[in-house]
């Protein structure tokens, strides 16, 4: 008997953004692409759609259930992993990034059963690389991403979805108790792809969901390392990514999630994959699955991911130095600081700029998460000293005294020695002398 996979899942997101090239790259149909006026003229009337179609009222009442969840923190960001505020503190926002997406200005439907999101001109103009998506009415049809860059296209269905019928409110696609009572899916279109969110009220039998990946134009080969899924193109650039997603617990925690492929052939090298041969997926049907570790979710629990154009999440306090990688003059990206519900985390991952071709790609990540730490470049690798990190993490201390070193060869971080034991610090200055084989580290916090 067939099973549906959704009633063994609880909470997951699949995230996918574009990375296009700097120049030279034809623009999409449909306003991506395109000056802001042009978008705005490329209204989705002219697809066969009704653009005035209005949003749905018990489409946003179950979205604004879903909003209430883990509620009662303020959403201001605290140094030391100590959460703010309590549920009588005051006014409070929801730790869940569902908040009405502006970026949308209409979702009509082009009468073939999809949703075709407009953007507003402002969204448009500050996300560099975009993409066009189409999100199905009906929930067990494929959502399309084709990437603005030699137009990368992949479709990416739910496996083993309901036939729920989908209805729009506040930028988003709501498929109401597609998974049984109070088990919302949400679908949130972006200028650069689109986001989906799985709402349980309750433990699932199985924690784990799939998704079936079809690899259409411009996709030559995937690629798995530190928790992201890259689709490369013929000549290794990542075009398309699925993000590390990450559950979002009754009690505010952030739970990680894990990606696996089956029926392709996956890259798993930390190296940037350009300047080398593509491993080929060696199928044209993919199937991404996510699971995580049960016994550390709390119910009810949603996905809260973040999805960037350039940075696979957003951060701060991270350093960036020049690096020759893959062959290519690029730009690497080092740790930093991130928003966990109300609390400042320190991350570990690490990307690599082609700044040739204007795309990004994953790397190894740090030994240790940090953030206002320097990097500086020492004989073609990067050496990271300093640093900090929240009181509450494990591993490295508050101040890390590991001292790192990235190899491009490689692209992996190893530690090479540690700061004394009263060299600990943050914020400081690091710079290169005797000829580039030796770094002066002064000041700091």
């Amino acid at each position: 008997m067939h099973t549906n996979p959704l009633a063994h899942a609880s909470i997951l997101a699949m995230c996918l953004a574009t990375f296009a090239a700097c120049s030279g790259d034809k623009p999409l149909e449909n306003g991506i692409g395109q000056t802001p006026s042009a978008l705005e003229s490329a209204g989705t009337s002219s697809l066969g759609g009704d653009a005035s179609a209005a949003p749905s009222p018990s489409a946003r009442a179950a979205l604004d259930a879903i909003r209430n969840t883990c509620a009662g923190y303020r959403q201001t960001p605290v140094d030391g992993g100590r959460p703010l505020g309590s549920p009588d503190a005051g006014p409070t926002t929801s730790p869940l990034d569902l908040s009405s997406n502006a970026d949308v200005s209409s979702l009509a439907d082009n009468g073939q059963g999809e949703f075709v999101p407009t953007f507003a001109a402002d969204a448009v103009q500050r996300t560099w690389q975009k993409a066009r998506v189409t999100i199905p009415r009906q929930l067990d049809r494929a959502v399309r991403v084709v990437g603005q860059t030699k137009s990368a296209t992949i479709t990416v269905a739910i496996s083993g979805a309901s036939r729920t019928q989908g209805e729009h409110a506040d930028g988003y696609v709501i498929y109401q108790d597609a998974h049984g009572p109070g088990g919302h899916v949400v679908r949130r279109p972006n200028v650069d792809g689109f986001e989906d969110f799985f709402a349980f009220p309750r433990a699932p039998a199985s924690p784990e969901v799939a998704y079936d990946v079809q690899l259409e134009a411009g996709i030559a080969g995937l690629r798995l390392v530190s928790n992201t899924l890259e689709f490369l193109d013929a000549d290794g650039m990542p075009r398309l990514r699925v993000s590390p997603p990450q559950l979002r617990t009754a009690s505010c925690e952030l739970v990680e999630a894990k990606i696996a492929v089956e029926q392709c052939a996956v890259d798993s090298d930390p190296r940037v994959p350009w300047g080398r041969a593509v491993t080929a997926a060696g199928a044209t049907s993919c199937r991404v699955r996510v699971s995580w570790d049960a016994q550390k979710v709390t119910y009810p629990a949603l996905l809260d991911p973040w999805v960037t154009t350039n940075l696979w999440m957003a951060r701060w306090d991270f350093d960036a130095v020049p690096i020759t990688a893959g062959g290519v003059p690029s730009v690497l990206v080092a740790g930093g600081a991130y928003f966990s519900g109300s609390v400042v985390q320190a991350t570990a991952q690490t990307e690599v700029l082609n700044t040739t071709t204007g795309a990004w790609t994953i790397t190894g990540p740090l030994t240790y998460g940090r953030w206002g730490h320097r990097a500086s470049v020492v004989g073609g690798n990067v050496v990271v000293t300093g640093g900090q990190r929240p009181f509450a993490s494990h591993g490295g201390g508050r101040y890390p005294r590991a001292i790192e070193s990235y190899n491009p060869a490689s692209g992996m971080w190893t530690v090479l020695t540690n700061l004394s034991s009263s060299g600990r610090r943050a914020y400081h200055s690091a710079t290169v002398v005797s000829s580039g084989t030796k770094i002066l580290v002064t000041g700091g916090t």
